[in-house]
Formats: structure tokens, sequence, C-alpha cells
């Protein structure tokens, strides 16, 4: 930096420091008639243009360094692959490469949330992860419309766009939310992490259990309740068989009747993880503080 900013610390001090130099540029400026004018020194003006010209940037008129939040220059190659037609759609942005990690901050307070897409190590894209940028009204819809859990169970169709102009398509993206980060006290989302996910990948998916009949079930009618021990139940599928929600009917639960996670239903296209086939997942039961 140069010489005479290295002295002060704040922009109070640079527009003090100008005003003490400007008075003494104005000395050696101000001349009688009767007397040759005397230009004034270079080196006097040099760092007085420098600290005119720094102040005058909007970078650093409150001290703070403003980054470029989003880009339409990108070197991601969109892989070639099938998306069907009655996906839900999710609209993003390229995200600013390089930025430091407080300017997520700033892409929240400007109504977006950030996110990444991995998976692309075996194609050609030129990246391993994306980062991109989604509008925050459009993750709380999918949040409330699916729940946490059912969002990150289901596959989206994701459209990049121009920031400037959104009627400008990138390229269109087949993928999953594996993550869905949010505050737990205040329950805002914080940021999303993506999966490449085409027709023929497999993926390991929690899928969320729903019970259905369950009021109607005899157990229950005897005064007993149905204790769910898990409510995300593990799935490896393929790409174009990831169930949002696995369905069980309950009807038939009487009291003490307990399901095994090896009875729960199989769809096609999709295996159950894990080694526990014993493990209980729904108990009805009359006894209350004990499951």
């Amino acid at each position: 930096m140069f010489p005479l900013l290295a002295r002060v610390k704040s922009v109070s001090s640079f527009r003090a420091l100008y005003a003490t130099q400007g008075a003494y540029c104005r000395a050696f400026s101000t001349v009688s008639p009767s007397v040759q004018p005397q230009i004034v020194p270079s080196e006097v003006l040099q760092p007085l243009n420098e600290i005119n010209a720094f102040l005058n940037k909007k970078s650093s008129l409150d001290g703070r360094i403003r980054h470029d939040l989003y880009t339409n220059e990108s070197p991601f190659i969109f892989p070639a692959h099938e998306i069907e037609d009655n996906l839900p759609e999710i609209t993003a942005v390229f995200k600013a490469p390089n930025l430091p990690q407080r300017a997520n901050n700033s892409i929240r307070q400007d109504g977006k949330v950030p996110a990444i897409i991995n998976g692309f190590e075996s194609y050609n894209c030129n990246l391993a992860n994306l980062p991109i940028c989604i509008p925050k009204r459009d993750c709380e819809e999918l949040v409330r419309k699916y729940g946490r859990n059912g969002t990150a169970a289901r596959v989206f169709k994701l459209k990049v766009v121009d920031f400037k102009n959104p009627d400008n398509v990138f390229g269109c993206l087949r993928v999953r939310p594996a993550t869905v980060a949010m505050i737990s006290t205040s329950l805002q989302i914080e940021s999303f992490f993506f999966h490449f996910l085409p027709r023929d990948r497999l993926c390991k998916v929690r899928v969320p259990l729903r019970l259905i009949n369950d009021d109607v079930a005899p157990g229950v009618k005897k005064g007993g309740w149905i204790s769910m021990k898990q409510r995300l139940i593990p799935y490896q599928c393929r790409g174009d068989s990831v169930p949002p929600y696995i369905e069980f009917d309950a009807k038939n639960l009487n009291l003490e009747d307990k399901i095994l996670k090896r009875h729960l239903p199989i769809p096609a296209g999709t295996r159950l993880l894990g080694n526990d086939y014993d493990s209980v997942i729904l108990h009805c039961t009359t006894d209350v503080g004990k499951d």
C-alpha cells in the first residue's frame, strides 16, 4: 500500500489526512499576482490522488470488500443425460468462484441459499462440484411441501439460468437433495447439498416411513398406540426408482404386534440396506414412556 495509507486505520482517518494534505496543497498553490505561480510538487499530489481514488471506490466506503456473488461464466460442462418432463423444477444461478466463506452470509441476505451439486467425478464436466445459488423462497416452498426428510427422498430437475436474464437457460441437471441444512432454533435454511442422479445411477436414500389406516388398527381400538422406532429407512435405489416414501398399512396391527425391518415393502428398483433385518420398526403397545 502507498506510504500515506500505511499511517491510517479507518475511513475517518483517511478523510482527516486528506483535509490536512489538501490544506498543505492549497498553501503551496496560493501566490500573489506579483509572484510567479508555483507548481505543486508531484510527491504531494500523487498520495492525495491515491487517497481520493481509494475513498471513491464503492468497495471501500464502509471499509468492507465487496465481491460479485454470482456469475454467468463457468467452466462447467453440462453432461448429457435423460430428464423426465414431469419432475418438479428448481431454478438456480452459478455462484461466483473463489468466494470467501463469509460471502455465504451476503448470499443469504440477498434472498438466496448457497448450494453445491456433487457427483460429477466420472463425467467430463471440468468441475467435480458445482456451486450454485437457489432463491430462498423456492427452498422454503420445497421444505414446506415435502418436509425436510421428504425433500431428500425426491428427484428434481434443476435448471441453471442467467442471473441477469432468467429466460436464458444454460442447462439442466437431474438431482436429488442429499442434505438440507437448517438452523435448529429458527428453522432457517442454511444450505442445500445436491447429488447428481442420472436414471441409471445407484444411490443411498433414507426414505420416510408413512403409516396408513393406523387409526383403525385393532390394537389402537383397544387402547394401544403405535410406536415408530425408525422414521427413515435406508434403501439403495436406482436413479429412476427413488421412492418419496414407504407406505405401510397398519390396519391389522394388534396389541404387542411388532413390525420388523424385513416386513417392510421393497419397491421395484430398490433394496434394503444394512444387516439389521430383525430390528423393530413399529410396535403396537399400551406402555407409555418405555418406547
